[in-house]
This record gives structure tokens, C-alpha cells and sequence, in this order.
């Protein structure tokens, strides 16, 4: 039979402390003093068994405790004397410092193992700093990854700029974060630590890639840092990321950087200034719109907004865009509006385009300002026959070019030219018009240009058709095929496939009035079947069919019906036209084009008819030419002959 007494010693020395007899040593830790037996001490703690036994000289009957807490001791203690302590997440690490001071292993352990368990964004750095000491690879590793996940919410504790610097540079080597984390984190922990020299600053600069951050970022946020701004070095640095590469200035420069980055440029002596200048001024010229919408513009002085309009950049601007970004400015702004009239004066206002000019005559802040009314007043006495306020409307095309890929546009009524920018190459193209605005259609894009001449993409529309037939119908485009009719609606910028094609073979043109959509022509029966969609049922229908039969004629709908001009068969191209009568379901004969088109467009424009290039008979000879219907003298003439041929496709666009 074997006996222990190991319970009954611990009850024993924890009946007499409870009943406070025999102690012979006391504890003093902050503001705190525990009456204890050496005995237990010397069996429990292994600060104190080499304290005692060890010691020559006669022992003090007191031992005060630094750097750990009253609490912890007291908790300490009670495990020496019941064996039982309550490890918590919340006082595991406070317990730890004082249990390795006294050399409590069991107690360490069991501390060890909580912290493990609940790693938290509250304890990882210290966890991280406390393994690093007692080097404890399994805990350092484990808050360290943890680290690793919870980054940047780390940055912004107050322990984060305790962690030691080796471990940070290994952090930021290894564990790739956004250029933002990064740089937030790198100032938490040198303004944490109080840092001011310039070494550790450039030790960090040195290991971070710069690449990686954005040219806003750098030159709003990291150029404007005190610690930089007071570090030449590593402003120098900053300045020669932003400007010493030109070609990259060029390509990452966006409207958000644009104001920072030139804020940099007129502080700063650059060994490049003009060339950055350039660079700023022709961004400035191709994205005033943009940059009129950000953030940045909207908190200019007014004495600053008045030297961006009249700079380079902004002089050379879209007229029409200069006028949107002061009302943009100055909307928002009361005590700024007595003081409108010094940025009108600096408008230019023969360049503003027809509607830019309507909407300044209604804007109120205009009509309240004596000196703004007789400006206007003064421009257009003085401009009676100017196209920007004469009541006579130019006659404008857009012609899409085969041979250059290019559009332009022509003013029938100047015979002046216009480019606007270039497009994108495709095997399959067309252009259409809603309401002055020009759309260009590939089978895997759509582009719309925009009032500051620039083309903006919209939803693709990945077409599988082998031509694209479009027409507007109803402020959509509809995009008519064979066997689907997907359509867009610029409102949602959103394409729909739901409905069902014309059922007509390649060649065919297509055509929309008011109530309905037209698809004629192409291989189907010999050229000649003709069908009609009707959008309440969305269903085509068979109408009667054409008297002649035509592969690559176009159509358009004028003064009540539908007019299907040109064309061709086997190689032999047609100037005949017919047109239907919707009531009557028939189709008669009208007078014949001065020649023979096909591959070309129908446009009706201000009442008009017209037939726009194309291509004649088999050796497909480009016509470049526009011919006009007088349906009063029920008879075509030419207009204008252009400058180029290869014309695939037209629109109006007034």
C-alpha cells in the first residue's frame, strides 16, 4: 500500500497562510506586500531556491519585485500554494512576466499555451515580441503569421511600433501588401518609436518597391511627408520617381495625380521641367473633363482656377468643357459668385459648341450679372453669321473609311472636314447616331464619343454576327442578324440577346420608322423577301417582297415610308430605288440614283435623303460621292464629291 501526502502538504501550508501563521518572508511588489513561507518558496520557485540556497550572507525577510504587476504575483503565489492558477487570454501575458521572473515553469508553460490559442490583433505583436525573447520558434511563428493576415489593421496599435526592426524589414520584404499598407505602416513605426534621423527612414526606402506605388500616392502622400520633406535624400529620391522617367509620367498619369503631380512640378527645381510641362499641358488638353470632376479642382482658389483655365493646358481645352468645370467649381460656393464674372471673361466664346452656347444663355448666374449680359450682348452683335449663335444649323456626316479605318465627319453645308480621335481596327464595323451622339460598333466593343471628343468605351456587346446591320430605334440600337437581334440601351449602358434575327441571309439592310424595324434584301429568295419586327409582339413578320432582288442595298425610312436604294446581284451593281407604303403593304418604283451603289448608306438628314459612297459593279470601284433626292422634282443629284473614297458606312450627325 503506498501513501501520498502531496494534497495534504498543500492543504496544510494553505491553512496556515489562510490563517496567517508562521510566515517568515514577505513579498513587496507595487504598492502590495504577501506574507509567505521560505519553505514553499524554495519548493515552488526557482528565483528563490537559488536566492536562499545559494546566498552566504544572512537573507533580508523582504524581497521587492520590479517590473511585473501586484496582480500577477498575488496569482503566482496562490499557485504555489494550491497548485491551481486561472490562465486567461486576458492575463495570460501579464501572468508570464511574472512567472518567468520567479521561474514558475508550470505556470510559463500553461501561459504559453493560452497565448498560442488566442492569438488576437490585440496580442500578436506582443506575442510576436515575447517569443522573440524567450525564443519560443513555435509561438514567434504562429503570431507572426497572424501578423502577416491582419497587417494593415496592425499598423494603426500602439504596440506596432515596439516590434523589433529586423522582423518589420522581414515583413515588408516578404509579405506583399498595397503600396498604401505599406507606407501607413512604415510611418507608424518610425513616428511610434519617435524616429527622426534620416537613417532608418532611407533603410526602409531602400527595401520598399516604389514601382508598386501609384503616382497620386507618391506624389500626394509620400512627397508631402514631414520626414521626407526634412530628408533631402529621400526627397530627391521621391522627385526622381515622379519626373525622371518621362515616358512613364506619360502613360500613369491619370486626372487624379494630375494636380498633385503639378504641384510638385511648380515647387520643385526639375532638371526636366520642360519636358514635364509638355507632358502636363497635353494632358490637361485631352482630359479637362475629367480632371474638372475630381476632388482636387472642386477645392482650387479661385485665384488658382483662374491660372489652370488660362495655363497651356486648359486655354487649348474643349470650350465646352472649360464652361462645365466653372459652373462646377463655383455650384456650392455663394460667397464665389460675386466673383463669376472673372472666370467668364476668360471663356472663349466662339468656341463653344452650339448647345454649350444655349446652355449659357440659360444659366442664371449669367442672366444676374450685369457685365456677363453685355459681354454676351457684345459677342453676338458682333457675330451675327457666327455658327455658334446663327439660327441655320450645319449639315454634318460622319463617314466610317474602309481603306484608313478612320471616321470623319463632312459638313454639307461648309464642305468642311473634321477628325475626330482614331479608332480601333476591325474586320466588322458600323456607326450609328442617337441624338447627336455618335456611336462606333465592332463585334467586341462599343465606343461612344463623347462632348470633350474623346471616345468612351461602354458595355461590349461580343457580337457573332459576320456583318453588323444597326439601326436606332426608339433611343436603342438595335443590332439586327440573321438569327438574334441583341440591342443596347445607352440609358443602362447594358446590352439584351433576348430577342430573336430577321431570318433573312447575309446582304440584307435594315431600316426603322417609328412603330417598327425593317430587314430587306440579302440571299434569302433571291433578294427580294422583306420582313417587319413588331416590338409589342417581338416578332418578325413577312411583308410583301421588293420588285427587284438586292445584295448590299441600304435603306432608310423618309417622308412616310421605307426607301431601299441600290444594291446589287452577282457582281452588277444597282442605282434603282423602290419604296414601301406601310399602309398599302407595296412597293412601287421612284426615280433612280445618278448611279449605280451598293455597299453604301442611305441617310436622311433635316428631311433630306441622301446615298453616301459605296462601291460600283464587280471591280468594286469606291465611289466618292454624295447624291441628294429632290422629291419634289422627284429626282437625284449630286452634292458634294469627297476627298477620299471607301466609304462602308455613314450616319447623320447634326
Amino acid at each position: 500500500m503506498k501513501c501520498c501526502h502531496e494534497s495534504d502538504f498543500l492543504k496544510s501550508f494553505g491553512k496556515l497562510r489562510k490563517n496567517g501563521r508562521m510566515f517568515d518572508y514577505s513579498i513587496e511588489v507595487e504598492d502590495k506586500t504577501f506574507p509567505v513561507h521560505r519553505i514553499v518558496l524554495v519548493a515552488c520557485s526557482g528565483h528563490f531556491e537559488e536566492m536562499f540556497l545559494n546566498e552566504t550572507k544572512e537573507i533580508a525577510k523582504t524581497k521587492k519585485l520590479e517590473g511585473v504587476s501586484a496582480q500577477s504575483v498575488e496569482q503566482c503565489i496562490n499557485f504555489m500554494y494550491s497548485g491551481k492558477i486561472n490562465l486567461t487570454k486576458e492575463n495570460a501575458e501579464e501572468i508570464l512576466q511574472a512567472a518567468r521572473l520567479l521561474k514558475l515553469e508550470r505556470v510559463i508553460q500553461g501561459a504559453f499555451d493560452v497565448m498560442q490559442s488566442n492569438i488576437s490583433t490585440e496580442n500578436c505583436l506582443a506575442v510576436v515580441t515575447l517569443g522573440q525573447q524567450l525564443r519560443e520558434k513555435k509561438m514567434t511563428k504562429q503570431a507572426a503569421q497572424y501578423v502577416k493576415n491582419n497587417f494593415d489593421k496592425l499598423s494603426s496599435s500602439p504596440d506596432f511600433p515596439f516590434i523589433a526592426k529586423p522582423f518589420f524589414i522581414h515583413c515588408l520584404q516578404t509579405w506583399k501588401k498595397d503600396h498604401c499598407t505599406t507606407w501607413t505602416a512604415i510611418m507608424a513605426w518610425l513616428k511610434g518609436r519617435k524616429i527622426t534621423n534620416n537613417e532608418n527612414l532611407l533603410d526602409f526606402m531602400d527595401i520598399i518597391d516604389t514601382k508598386n506605388f501609384s503616382l497620386e500616392y507618391i506624389a500626394r502622400t509620400v512627397l508631402n511627408e514631414p520626414l521626407v520633406q526634412n530628408c533631402d535624400v529621400a526627397k530627391k529620391n521621391v522627385l526622381g520617381y515622379i519626373f525622371s522617367d518621362v515616358l512613364r509620367l506619360r502613360e500613369q498619369i491619370t486626372p487624379e495625380s494630375f494636380f498633385p503631380i503639378k504641384k510638385a512640378q511648380e515647387k520643385y527645381k526639375l532638371d526636366n521641367d520642360l519636358e514635364v510641362l509638355e507632358i502636363t499641358n497635353k494632358f490637361v488638353m485631352s482630359h479637362f473633363k475629367e480632371i474638372s470632376e475630381t476632388e482636387d479642382f472642386k477645392q482650387l482658389t479661385l485665384e488658382n482656377l483662374l491660372n489652370f483655365l488660362v495655363s497651356p493646358g486648359g486655354r487649348f481645352s474643349h470650350e465646352d468643357d472649360r464652361w462645365g468645370a466653372m459652373l462646377l467649381w463655383i455650384k456650392g460656393k455663394p460667397d464665389a459668385e460675386n466673383r463669376f464674372y472673372e472666370l467668364f471673361r476668360t471663356l472663349d466664346l466662339k468656341r463653344l459648341s452650339p448647345t454649350g452656347m444655349i446652355k449659357l444663355k440659360a444659366e442664371p448666374l449669367v442672366n444676374n450679372s450685369s457685365e456677363c449680359k453685355n459681354v454676351l450682348l457684345e459677342y453676338i452683335l458682333s457675330n451675327p453669321k457666327d455658327k455658334m449663335v446663327s439660327r441655320t444649323r450645319d449639315k454634318r456626316i460622319a463617314l466610317l473609311n474602309a481603306i484608313g479605318r478612320e471616321i470623319d465627319v463632312f459638313n454639307l453645308t461648309t464642305a468642311d472636314w473634321s477628325n475626330p480621335p482614331k479608332i480601333e481596327r476591325s474586320p466588322y464595323m458600323c456607326i450609328v447616331n442617337i441624338e447627336s451622339d455618335l456611336y462606333f460598333i465592332t463585334q467586341t466593343s462599343l465606343l461612344n464619343l463623347s462632348n470633350s471628343n474623346r471616345w468612351e468605351k461602354k458595355a461590349d456587346p461580343a457580337l457573332d454576327c459576320e456583318q453588323i446591320q444597326a439601326v436606332v430605334f426608339r433611343g436603342c440600337i438595335y443590332v439586327v442578324g440573321e438569327e438574334t437581334m441583341p440591342f443596347y440601351d445607352p440609358r443602362s449602358d447594358s446590352w439584351s440577346k433576348s430577342l430573336r434575327g430577321c431570318g433573312l441571309e447575309s446582304g440584307f439592310c435594315v431600316a426603322a420608322s417609328d412603330e417598327a424595324i425593317y430587314a430587306v434584301g440579302g440571299m434569302s429568295s433571291k433578294g427580294c423577301e422583306a420582313r417587319r419586327f413588331d416590338p409589342d409582339s417581338k416578332t418578325w413578320n413577312m411583308i410583301r417582297r421588293m420588285i427587284t432582288g438586292r445584295f448590299g442595298a441600304s435603306a432608310a425610312w423618309y417622308n412616310g415610308k421605307i426607301y431601299v436604294l441600290g444594291g446589287g446581284w452577282y457582281g452588277v451593281s444597282y442605282e434603282t430605288v423602290e419604296s414601301y407604303k406601310i399602309t398599302e403593304n407595296f412597293w412601287i418604283r421612284v426615280a433612280s440614283m445618278t448611279i449605280p451603289r451598293s455597299s453604301f448608306s442611305a441617310i436622311v438628314l433635316d428631311q433630306t435623303l441622301y446615298a453616301v459612297g459605296g462601291e460600283r459593279n464587280a471591280e468594286q470601284k469606291d465611289i466618292n460621292s454624295i447624291e441628294f433626292y429632290n422629291i419634289k422634282l422627284k429626282k437625284w443629284s449630286v452634292l458634294h464629291t469627297m476627298q477620299y473614297k471607301g466609304i462602308i458606312c455613314a450616319c447623320a450627325y447634326p
